[in-house]
């Protein structure tokens, strides 16, 4: 079955402070958005889309230049919103569809290729951690039965 990722990329990055997009920052040797295309071309993704910001030309370029498309998100209006901003350029595409966050570099192929495997068990499979201090991060919630019940974004989320 044909695979595609949509890397969500429009951030503005302001916890960066610094003018290059956070995606572009390197981390051993590669920008964090490289290490996410290759985690998904080494899960057997075909075909990846890059959601930016407007201002984010640079991003688009590297995505062009790692073999990715590119949409852009014209206002942000959260994840949900990022995600379809790739509606268009993926309309002909059928099958399976990741979601990913561009400023993942430590998720390596092996552990998409395991999301992929559990989403043909479910139907669906989200990937996240659990975190000590869960700061600014929004929430997974899981039904008792340790299947999805929501997702909570960090400004409506309690404690």
């Amino acid at each position: 079955m044909s695979k595609a990722a949509i890397i969500l990329a429009a951030g503005q990055g302001t916890r960066m402070k610094s003018a290059l997009a956070k995606v572009l920052h390197k981390v051993a040797g590669l920008p964090l958005l490289g290490h996410v295309i290759a985690a998904l071309r080494d899960a057997g993704v075909d075909r990846i889309v890059v959601v930016t910001a407007p201002a984010g030309e640079a991003v688009r370029n590297y995505a062009k230049a790692m073999g990715a498309g590119s949409a852009i998100q014209d206002q942000q209006l959260g994840t949900g919103h990022a995600a379809a901003s790739a509606k268009e350029v993926l309309a002909d595409f059928s099958g399976t569809l990741l979601v990913v966050n561009g400023d993942m570099p430590l998720v390596t192929g092996a552990v998409i290729s395991e999301c992929l495997k559990a989403q043909v068990r479910s139907g669906l499979a989200v990937l996240a951690f659990e975190a000590a201090d869960p700061a600014a991060y929004g929430r997974v919630l899981l039904t008792p039965d340790g299947f999805l019940n929501r997702i909570v974004e960090y400004g409506d989320a309690s404690e």
